[in-house]
């Protein structure tokens, strides 16, 4: 994801944790096609966040519905200020670095005698 996404211009995912954080990490607009209720609840957080244009049940879907999507994706002033809002508050976080850092300490800790 790391390399493919930031080369899209929106991408159409499931909703995964993993495939949301990376998404949002290359600030591209989503569309989602959720397979169970967690990949849902996350499409409803881009939705309402803008950084999503539409969320769809593959059994139910319109084409026309899907292009629209993608248009506005590509197009959508709002969105692509949104998504780059967001990237900015991911590179911002440290989180990962800090909980190593974490880690590291107390298993030193763990070692000393």
């Amino acid at each position: 994801y790391g390399w493919l996404f930031p080369k899209a211009s929106c991408v159409v995912h499931h909703g995964g944790t993993g495939t949301v954080a990376a998404v949002l990490a290359a600030a591209k607009p989503s569309i989602l096609f959720p397979q169970i209720i967690g990949q849902e609840l996350f499409g409803r957080i881009l939705l309402r966040e803008h950084c999503a244009t539409g969320m769809f049940d593959v059994r139910t879907l319109d084409p026309r519905d899907l292009a629209e999507a993608i248009h506005r994706a590509v197009t959508d002033d709002v969105v692509r200020a949104s998504v780059s809002d967001w990237q900015r508050t991911i590179r911002k976080d440290a989180g990962v670095n800090a909980a190593v850092d974490l880690i590291e300490a107390h298993w030193d800790h763990v070692r000393r005698p």
